[in-house]
């Protein structure tokens, strides 16, 4: 059973700080799960928060499966494994 439920839902790309790995460590010290998701996002956003997707216990980043035109190459999908790319920084480049 349980007692109690915290939902704190905060979209990266408004506030950016919030899905830092602090923020993260903060919530797990309070027994919190995490969930990292998406709307509809091109790769640029998308790519950006897989690399912190190690950290959290459900991720849900299929932003760009949605988007016909994404103008960024990023994160790579293969089923359900998100896959980071290896050039610097991000990774993100122009499509």
């Amino acid at each position: 059973m349980i007692d109690y439920a915290a939902d704190r839902r905060t979209r990266y790309a408004q506030s950016p700080h919030s899905f830092s790995p602090r923020a993260i460590h903060t919530a797990r010290a309070h027994g919190l799960q995490i969930m990292l998701s998406c709307m509809v996002e091109t790769s640029v956003g998308v790519t950006a928060a897989a690399h912190i997707a190690p950290l959290c216990d459900y991720v849900d980043l299929d932003g760009p499966l949605l988007i016909a035109n994404d103008p960024y190459r990023g994160v790579r999908f293969d089923g359900a494994r998100l896959i980071l790319p290896e050039a610097p920084g991000l990774g993100v480049t122009r499509a």
